[in-house]
């Protein structure tokens, strides 16, 4: 299955809370729904508003930030959750995973 975010949206400009609540309705794929925290959220609208990029941008921001973890997917066993908050949409750190079989200390930290 793919692992593509499909937002495919026609609008051409949103406003930002449409922005902030764009990524919570679509996720990748059905087993992958990512989690993102609110300062996420905020970051992603701010910077799709800036580049007057509407809805593309959105999906930009979010497929630059998942990258890397969308190919790591295939390859990660129980998996349950994958966070991402401010750090990941700027770049500073990797995706926040956590495993079905690890309590969330060990998963995190």
């Amino acid at each position: 299955s793919s692992r593509k975010l499909p937002v495919i949206l026609r609008i051409a400009s949103l406003s930002r809370r449409e922005s902030e609540s764009i990524p919570t309705k679509y996720s990748l794929d059905e087993a992958f729904i990512p989690q993102f925290r609110e300062s996420a959220l905020l970051l992603i609208a701010k910077k799709a508003l800036e580049r007057k990029t509407g809805a593309r941008g959105l999906r930009s921001i979010l497929e630059h930030s998942l990258l890397d973890i969308m190919y790591e997917l295939p390859s990660l066993e129980n998996l349950s959750k994958v966070v991402i908050d401010e750090s990941v949409v700027r770049g500073d750190t990797p995706a926040i995973l956590i495993y079905a079989d690890k309590p969330v200390e060990e998963a995190v930290g």
